[in-house]
């Protein structure tokens, strides 16, 4: 679905709608009697993928959007759609979405199953993140004057599908798609740091549309300096890498007045993301709109 589309279907019903769960956020928070963050987000199924990595993935691509927050979520809602056939291998996969959640200290607090079918789409089932703290980044904190970062690289979920499927010769943590490192090192910046978002669906491209939704401003991409922030595989493989799906890396928004120290301290490596009066322009030119090419990988791995 378009953005635009989903902005109209938005206005049209906005009665009906927490007024944080907008464009450009992640996750949704609601503020009343008693403070919730939430997040929910469909588990995938895929071949030549173990079960194990697919708990893995199905949590991690959710818990991604939960903590761009600055918090951690406390309880989960999951949907387990269990296939025909695939008996052993689901029980593996519950077993390993129940150890990730106890090692995270996540308890379950509700659970459907049933066999519906969706696993021939690649779908297992649906995960929900709820949690009960403020959050320490979001849109609402973006002012006018903030400067807008990269943090990571570009192209790592497209590298660990495709070598899933591919069989290219590189060496890939799964753990680079989780940006739980990052948003630790982020936390010590309350105050400087205002809004996070993860780069996955649609990757760089993707999610500055989003961004402006929020941020009131549109982004020139200067390529020259995204340089060091794609994956070499990327390239050698004519990959796309600004919209190319690409969890583990996040934008930020900095304090104007805290940007110049930030940068000095922060001890990952930051691409400053220029802005623009409105739209998305590389090297200052309107760019044209391409599809993400790890859906053409994933295609190939789920089952369909």
């Amino acid at each position: 679905m378009s953005l635009g589309s989903l902005r109209k279907t938005i206005e049209r019903n906005r009665d009906a709608i927490v007024k944080t769960n907008v464009i450009g956020s992640d996750f949704s928070f609601v503020e009343g009697n008693r403070k919730a963050i939430f997040k929910i987000d469909p588990m995938g199924y895929y071949h030549n993928i173990t079960p194990e990595d697919n708990a893995f993935l199905s949590f991690v691509f959710s818990h991604n959007d939960f903590v761009t927050s600055g918090t951690e979520p406390d309880y989960a809602l999951i949907d387990f759609e269990s296939p025909i056939g695939l008996n052993e291998e689901y029980d593996r996969f519950m077993d390993e979405m129940f150890s990730i959640l106890r090692k995270r200290r996540i308890l379950l607090a509700s659970a459907h199953t049933g066999s519906y079918g969706n696993l021939a789409h690649g779908i297992a089932g649906s995960i929900a993140l709820v949690g009960f703290s403020r959050p320490l980044f979001s849109f609402k904190k973006i002012k006018k004057s903030d400067r807008f970062y990269l943090i990571g690289k570009l192209g790592s979920e497209w590298i660990y599908f495709a070598s899933k499927l591919l069989s290219l010769d590189v060496s890939f943590d799964k753990r680079n798609l989780s940006i739980s490192k990052v948003m630790k090192k982020l936390a010590n910046y309350e105050g400087k740091v205002n809004y996070v978002h993860d780069l996955s669906e649609g990757g760089l491209m993707r999610a500055l549309r989003e961004v402006s939704s929020v941020a009131g401003s549109g982004f020139d991409i200067r390529t020259e300096e995204l340089k060091n922030s794609i994956q070499g595989d990327i390239i050698e493989n004519h990959i796309d890498p600004l919209t190319v799906s690409s969890s583990g890396a996040v934008v930020i928004s900095v304090s104007n007045e805290s940007a110049n120290e930030f940068e000095k301290s922060f001890p990952m490596e930051l691409v400053e993301i220029r802005k623009a009066s409105n739209g998305i322009f590389v090297d200052g030119k309107v760019y044209r709109k391409k599809r993400d090419e790890l859906q053409r990988v994933v295609k190939k791995l789920s089952y369909i």
